[in-house]
């Protein structure tokens, strides 16, 4: 803490009673504890009745929260089509959420998506607006989709997720070293130069 001794199990222990007392925003953290181990051994299924108390709240954290759960099987079985129903639900309970519009959108784009529910544009609608809002894995999520299939970036695509990102490096190396951009406006010649 600011100006005193940080003392986690006293912090755990006020958590714990503001969730139990009905505070959805304490319900959220109490669980992300508990499924990712954060001061606590992990426990998935602990975590997992917290969040739901805060689902059930309509709070749009937990919502997401929730729908990434749904997403990556952490703590229920995995189910895309609840992960982006929890996903549509923070969006209408918050339009401004910059995760819930990163979480809609990746799932939008998952391949593994039923077909009938991708919409991939909303997909980059969804995912440009988070990123644009500093969402990490919204970032990254677009960084993906500048590269082609075999994991190598075009040229020009190589500057564009370089402003995506916002990186403040003049050299970086991009798909497991296959591109690397020498500057942030290089002359056509040597734009990009393999490594």
């Amino acid at each position: 803490g600011a100006g005193v001794d940080r003392h986690y199990g006293r912090a755990f222990a006020w958590l714990e009673r503001s969730a139990a007392l009905g505070s959805a925003a304490a319900q959220v953290d109490l669980a992300r504890c508990h499924l990712q181990g954060y001061g606590v051994p992990q426990d998935p299924p602990r975590g997992i009745r917290w969040l739901r108390r805060a689902v059930e709240a309509g709070h749009p954290d937990a919502l997401c929260e929730m729908s990434a759960c749904h997403m990556f099987a952490l703590g229920v079985e995995r189910d895309l089509e609840m992960a982006l129903r929890l996903a549509d639900r923070a969006l209408e309970s918050d339009p401004s959420s910059v995760d819930a519009k990163a979480m809609r959108g990746i799932l939008l784009s998952r391949p593994d998506l039923d077909p009938r529910l991708r919409d991939p544009g909303a997909a980059r609608e969804l995912v440009s607006d988070a990123a644009e809002a500093g969402h990490h894995a919204a970032q990254y999520q677009r960084l993906l989709r500048v590269q082609p299939l075999l994991g190598r970036v075009d040229p020009c695509d190589a500057e564009a997720a370089l402003q995506l990102l916002e990186l403040p490096y003049r050299v970086i190396s991009l798909c497991a070293g296959d591109i690397r951009v020498t500057s942030s406006k290089p002359a056509d010649s040597d734009r990009c130069k393999p490594v």
